[in-house]
C-alpha cells in the first residue's frame, strides 16, 4: 500500500495496473481519481474502497477506471454527486448518480440527493446492493416497468423515502 502524494490515497500495483484501495479520511472531500500513478494506468477501484467515508463529496472518475469494486462508494454520506469522464468505456453518471456505461445498472446515488422525486431511468434494469443506502432524498422514488432486480439493502436507511412502486417485472 502506497500514498499518492497531494491526494493521501492508498494503492496497489499489480500487472502494471494501479487499483485504488481507499485513502485518508481527514483530508479528502473531493476525490480526483488520476489516470495514472507512477506511470501505470489506474485501472480499477476496490471493493470498499471509499465505503463509510464520511468527508467525501465529489467523486470525479476518469476514463481508465474499467472496474469499480462492490460497495466502493456505499455509505459515503456527505456524497454530493459522482461525475465519470465521457470517455469511460464501463461506467457513467447522470445527475450526479453512477451507473454502468449502458445505464442498465444503477450503482450508487450521492446521500445528499436532495431532491423530492426521483425517476430511475427505463434503461435501468439492475438496482445494486446499498445504491441508495442512506440517502437523504427524495421522498419519492419512481422505477421502471423493466427492472428485474433490486440487490440487498438498496433502500436502507432511506428515513424520507415514503412513496415508492414496485413495478411487476421485479423478479
Amino acid at each position: 500500500l502506497k500514498n499518492l502524494g497531494s491526494c493521501p490515497s492508498q494503492y496497489i500495483i499489480e500487472n502494471g495496473e494501479v487499483t485504488i484501495t481507499g485513502c485518508n479520511r481527514e483530508f479528502i472531500s473531493d476525490l480526483v481519481i488520476p489516470d495514472t500513478i507512477e506511470g501505470l494506468p489506474v485501472t480499477s477501484i476496490a471493493e470498499k474502497a471509499f465505503y463509510n467515508y464520511s468527508n467525501l463529496e465529489n467523486v470525479y472518475i476518469p476514463a481508465s477506471v474499467t472496474n469499480i469494486g462492490e460497495l466502493a462508494f456505499a455509505e459515503t454520506y456527505d456524497s454530493r454527486g459522482f461525475f465519470v469522464d465521457q470517455q469511460n468505456p464501463n461506467y457513467s453518471s447522470t445527475d450526479g448518480i453512477l451507473f454502468n456505461k449502458a445505464q442498465t445498472e444503477l450503482i450508487q446515488a450521492p446521500q445528499r440527493l436532495k431532491i423530492s422525486e426521483y425517476t430511475v431511468p427505463d434503461t435501468v434494469s439492475k438496482i445494486c446492493s446499498r445504491a441508495f443506502s442512506g440517502v437523504y432524498g427524495p421522498e419519492k422514488i419512481i422505477l421502471p416497468e423493466g427492472l428485474t432486480y433490486i440487490d440487498d439493502f438498496a433502500f436502507m436507511y432511506c428515513y424520507y423515502l415514503k412513496e415508492i412502486n414496485f413495478p411487476d417485472s421485479l423478479e
